[in-house]
């Protein structure tokens, strides 16, 4: 994911990072100088909680 995440904002997508663990999210976000807003702390296996993350969003092509 983490990967994923690294190339796809290094080929000039606006993208949003997602994961349980806040302090991984936030190193990660400070890497790639992501706003917070961009970091969301959600376990992506439980659909309410990706349906509550991404409800504020704008469009998204790639989840």
């Amino acid at each position: 994911g983490k990967q994923v995440v690294k190339l796809l904002h290094q080929s000039g997508a606006v993208v949003y990072a997602a994961g349980r663990n806040e302090t991984v999210l936030q190193q990660l976000g400070s890497e790639l100088q992501l706003p917070a807003d961009r970091l969301l702390v959600v376990d992506v296996t439980q659909e309410h909680q990706v349906a509550q993350a991404v409800q504020h969003l704008p469009q998204v092509d790639i989840l």
